[in-house]
């Protein structure tokens, strides 16, 4: 408790004194220039209490409160409410606590005399316009007023702003913990110096941070908040439904945006960020720095998100993206509902994006790494990656183009889609379609491909020994197949009914069930469970029966012949080569020989089995012995 108290009036009449000096006023024109109120030497604990009254108008020039270091004068003002609009140019207010309460008393600079954060300054500003108010690290509590503020600078401390209907047009905290909630009134620029700081704002030209930890709360107001600047530091900001946040920008730290109303612009810098635009909000450029970044988007039309290198968790539940690209890093992008994605570019890494329902985008474009594309009902235009193990799912709706560079790659495709065209790189790739497609072309490697019941127009298979897994198609389809380099094989088990296929055909063929094949570079052959023609080529072929009775030829060149389950044909004439039958069962398959008697016949015992000679063929049964073949396994025709 204070050891001297004095009470004053000032009410542009009546003398006052207090702590042994005296003032009186010109009472033509109510006016004091200078009024300094001073305790004296005597260190002590002061207070005074003065009263801005009067029944007329009247002005001091300037007022201030002095004391002794080492002395406490504490101050409270308090302005009568009687619409009187009294004057005093400058306050100086005490080494201690203030308490100003002003109505219609116009203070044009008010000025703390300590930084000492043991003391505490409240004011409390009414109706009339203030200039200028400069405190330091007391701990202060300023309740804005009608009037407005052209500068308030609050330094460390504990910090409380409440505002008011009137305009402020600079206000600036130091580095202790700050609160600020926004009145109706316009705010020009907003600075601190860091600290703990938590905003809750409406309309403001301009708002920089220096760092700190702070929570931005933007509400709906008569117009919006123009620019958020923050150099680093960990940052929460709210925007709330109906607000807008026109732009942001925040620098390294760990970041949160929660918007539902407008945010234009948003960047962040490196860190672990989060940014979310809600039902209902909207905007228009994202960009996140380095880190393991979230970002989600559930209703808001926006041009560009892009952000660096890190691990990032992209989640479009709703809205549609123009553009977004992702850096270097193991990236996750789900697209859901009916949101849509234009454009999406990602870097080195194992990116990994799901289209669900009816989520959609048009370009994917991956870099290096192991990938996984996964759409759903929507159609894609084109998915494409660089070098890397990549993984590709196509939905229901389909793709235009799937183009993957070198690595072992895997393509599927839903039943009842459309692929229009589809290409992999070098690498042992596998590659399955339940629905259709124009074109397919696989590189260098050796490649597994799997039709399902709608056709591909033309296969092209690279370099290697590839496998292609065939089955009955809708009736009248037609598929080009094409072999190129490598010993590659048809796989026709598949089929529901007996297949014939002849490879020196080089012309769409009824393989079975109305089904059409054209084939160019097709080495072997596996057949179905049914009794089934397979006939090779010039070249050097391998023809696999399966089950049910067949009937092989393998044509001219060096070809291997297995038979499988069954009564089998295996059928030569004089100019066929050096075939190998591995399977032939004595008593149950033949041998059909054209334009030829048993008598014409060399049958010679070898190394493994029985040879067959006659003119330029060669037939060699492994595993039968020279005694057990006769002329009843042989058929002249």
């Amino acid at each position: 408790m204070a050891n001297v108290i004095e009470n004053v009036i000032l009410d542009g009449e009546t003398g006052f004194s207090a702590f042994g000096t005296s003032y009186n006023w010109d009472i033509t024109n109510r006016f004091i220039g200078h009024a300094g109120l001073y305790t004296g030497p005597t260190i002590d604990t002061y207070e005074i209490n003065v009263t801005l009254g009067g029944t007329s108008a009247w002005t001091i020039r300037s007022l201030r409160f002095l004391t002794e270091e080492g002395s406490q004068l504490d101050v409270n003002i308090t302005d009568q409410n009687d619409g009187i609009a009294r004057r005093i140019d400058v306050l100086g207010l005490g080494l201690g606590n203030a308490t100003v309460t002003l109505f219609d008393t116009r203070v044009d600079y008010i000025r703390g005399s300590t930084d000492d954060p043991a003391y505490s300054v409240t004011l409390n500003l009414g109706n009339k316009r203030v200039a200028s108010v400069e405190l330091y690290g007391t701990n202060d509590t300023v309740n804005l007023g009608a009037g407005d503020v052209n500068s308030l600078d609050l330094g460390g401390g504990v910090n409380v702003v409440n505002g008011g209907s009137g305009y402020v047009g600079y206000l600036k905290f130091g580095d202790g913990n700050n609160t600020f909630v926004q009145g109706t009134g316009f705010l020009a620029q907003l600075h601190s110096d860091g600290g703990v700081n938590t905003l809750s704002l409406r309309d403001v030209a301009a708002v920089t941070l220096n760092g700190g930890t702070n929570t931005v709360t933007v509400v709906a107001g008569n117009n919006f908040v123009n620019s958020l600047t923050n150099w680093g530091g960990t940052d929460t900001v709210t925007v709330g439904a109906g607000a807008g946040l026109k732009t942001i920008s925040l620098g390294d730290g760990n970041d949160t945006v929660n918007n539902s109303g407008y945010s234009e612009s948003i960047a962040v810098g490196s860190g672990d960020d989060r940014v979310i635009f809600r039902n209902g909000s909207s905007g228009d450029v994202v960009a996140l720095g380095n880190g393991n970044n979230f970002f989600r988007n559930e209703g808001a039309d926006l041009s560009t998100v892009q952000a660096y290198s890190g691990n990032d968790v992209f989640q479009i539940a709703a809205g549609n993206i123009e553009s977004m690209t992702a850096g270097s890093g193991t990236n996750s992008l789900t697209v859901g509902g009916t949101a849509w994605v234009g454009t999406y570019n990602g870097y080195q890494g194992n990116d990994v994006i799901v289209l669900q329902g009816n989520g959609g985008m048009q370009t994917i474009m991956l870099g290096g790494g192991a990938n996984s594309v996964t759409t759903g009902g929507r159609f894609v235009q084109f998915i494409g990656a660089f070098e890397g193990n990549d993984i590709v799912t196509i939905g229901t709706g389909g793709a235009g183009m799937v183009k993957l560079d070198d690595g072992n790659n895997r393509v599927t495709t839903a039943a009842g889609s459309w692929v229009s065209t589809a290409y992999t790189g070098a690498g042992n790739d596998i590659i399955t379609y339940n629905g259709g497609g124009d074109w397919l072309s696989t590189s260098r490697g050796n490649d597994v491909v799997t039709l399902g019941f709608n056709p591909i127009e033309f296969i092209s298979l690279g370099q290697g020994n590839d496998l292609i897994s065939v089955r009955r198609m809708a009736a009248g389809s037609e598929t080009a197949i094409y072999g190129r380099s490598g010993t590659d094989t048809v796989n026709l088990s598949r089929f529901d009914v007996a297949v014939r296929v002849d490879l020196d055909l080089a012309e769409m063929q009824n393989v079975g069930g109305n089904t059409l094949f054209a084939f160019e570079g097709i080495e072997r052959l596996v057949g179905t469970r049914f009794g089934d023609q397979l006939s090779g080529s010039a070249g050097r072929n391998d023809l696999a029966g399966g089950g049910g009775n067949d009937r092989l030829r393998g044509g001219d060149g060096n070809d291997i012949l297995r038979g499988g389950g069954g009564s089998d044909r295996f059928i030569f004439d004089d100019a066929d080569g050096r075939d190998r039958i591995t399977d032939f069962r004595n008593g149950t398959d033949r041998i059909v020989i054209e334009d030829g008697r048993f008598a014409d016949l060399a049958i010679r015992a070898v190394a493994g089995g029985t040879r067959i000679i006659f003119e330029d063929t060669e037939i060699t049964l492994a595993g039968v012995r020279r005694t057990a073949i006769d002329a009843g396994d042989f058929i002249f025709a």
